[in-house]
């Protein structure tokens, strides 16, 4: 009645005066333990819109969970599993700020395994948790995830252990441990046979998002990928996301450059490109990706030419590659069609009429600069109008970060990248890029679009 009528801090007192009142035991000490936890996450709250929150007495009552929790350490072996397991959710649930909660959760955890070897999966999470966020290094943590797979609690391979073991990534994940999430799957992945079917293939391509969310992990998601496909293991057939249900299923190198480019790694997905290229010099796919990859990065060089120029001859008609070879004879000044091949402008526009309605609002931008650039001016202007047509009404901003987040759910089992940074890279600073233009043709000044360098000779430039 207390907590109904918002009289939060008497409904505790009267709380805390009935547990201190029981007979001491252990079960009255954990309910100690959590009362003060459950004070904490009330001092946390704001009483009211608006109202500061003390944050000395949200540490102050978070330590002391801790500190009872702690004290329960030592009759561990006294406790039941559920009781050991709610003793183990006062640190995990502390605030973070707190110096003592890392070291508790590791050292609870391991008080709990010793008492009970055949504790829940959940446990050997916490305890490596609790190892990464006080420093161990990684030969620990990997000692760690050998231990959880081999206990009684990983010895199942079905759907329900994917998604334990994702639940174990994503407490580390959202701890800011991205590269503990990675290892512990990539040991899990490579230990456990998996049978042939989407949990393999979200533990999978989790195992790489992850590796891309830690950066600067290329390396290890080709020789993980190398390994699985040693064992036979390699995704649902050789794929990492959802197949086309219309197409082949992808190769899981190039798959594996486009998840380090979902996450936001573009070195890394680059790195990832050039063992595709390497491995298979006439994949069309890798070789525009990776030319197009250094485009963006500023590479005006022949290397850039030759890789977009080899994807074209391979694959003419495909509106990817037309557009990326455009663009790339947009920057250096080859806008009109030539005798040794077609222009930018000629490119950018069959891609376009290719993409039809679907056409990219990157592209449609592309579009608009190589016709102002050439003088078609009431053309550019409506590939631009078309742009922004085409980004309110698919891609409207609150629908499409909903759906990115289930997307990432849907892939990975993991949200791996902040929907609303990959929106915003991907269609909000293309849409501001547009509007940009257009406000400038209404304002009667000279649009900002893309430069455009004099065009070297055609033997510099990789051309068909």
């Amino acid at each position: 009645l207390e907590r109904a009528t918002g009289r939060a801090e008497q409904a505790e007192a009267m709380s805390l005066a009935r547990i201190s009142a029981r007979p001491p035991t252990l079960a009255r000490d954990l309910d100690l333990a959590a009362w003060s936890l459950e004070r904490c996450g009330r001092l946390a709250r704001p009483a009211r819109p608006g109202a500061g929150v003390d944050a000395a007495a949200v540490d102050a009552a978070g330590a002391e969970a801790i500190d009872r929790a702690m004290a329960l350490a030592r009759s561990m072996p006294a406790l039941s599993r559920d009781q050991r397991w709610r003793l183990l959710t006062i640190p995990l649930q502390a605030p973070p700020s707190l110096p003592s909660r890392s070291p508790a959760i590791r050292d609870l955890a391991e008080e709990v395994l010793a008492a009970d070897p055949g504790s829940p999966l959940a446990v050997h999470g916490a305890a490596i948790l609790g190892a990464a966020l006080v420093g161990a290094d990684e030969a620990t943590l990997a000692e760690l995830a050998a231990r959880a797979v081999a206990s009684p609690a990983a010895q199942a391979n079905d759907d329900e252990a994917a998604v334990r073991w994702l639940g174990i990534a994503e407490r580390l994940l959202s701890s800011g441990e991205p590269e503990a999430a990675a290892l512990v799957l990539r040991v899990a992945t490579l230990a456990i046979p998996f049978p042939d079917g989407e949990a393999r293939r979200t533990l999978q391509a989790a195992t790489v998002g992850l590796d891309a969310r830690s950066g600067g992990r290329a390396d290890r998601t080709l020789a993980y990928l190398d390994q699985l496909a040693a064992l036979g293991r390699l995704g649902v057939g050789g794929s990492l996301m959802r197949p086309d249900p219309d197409g082949d299923l992808p190769d899981a190198l190039l798959e594996a450059s486009s998840i380090y480019s979902i996450v936001g790694d573009r070195a890394g997905s680059l790195a990832i490109l050039e063992r595709v290229v390497e491995r298979d010099p006439a994949d069309a796919m890798a070789l525009n990706n990776l030319g197009y990859g250094l485009l963006e990065d500023g590479r005006l060089d022949e290397r850039t030419a030759d890789l977009l120029g080899e994807a074209y001859g391979l694959l003419p008609s495909d509106p990817h590659i037309l557009d990326s070879l455009g663009w790339l004879r947009y920057r250096i000044g080859w806008l009109e069609d030539r005798p040794e091949g077609p222009g930018a402008v000629s490119l950018i526009e069959e891609a376009v009429r290719l993409n039809g309605e679907s056409a990219s609002l990157e592209g449609l931008d592309h579009l608009g600069d190589a016709l102002w650039r050439v003088g078609r001016r009431e053309e550019a202007i409506r590939a631009w109008q078309r742009a922004v047509e085409a980004g309110l009404r698919r891609f409207e901003r609150e629908g499409t970060i909903r759906g990115i987040e289930s997307f990432q759910r849907g892939e990975f089992g993991l949200v791996l990248r902040d929907p609303l940074d990959f929106y915003e890279q991907n269609y909000g600073d293309v849409l501001d890029r547009v509007r940009a233009k257009l406000r400038a043709v209404t304002d009667r000044r000279e649009p900002p679009i893309a430069p455009s360098e004099a065009s070297p000779a055609p033997a510099e430039v990789g051309g068909p």
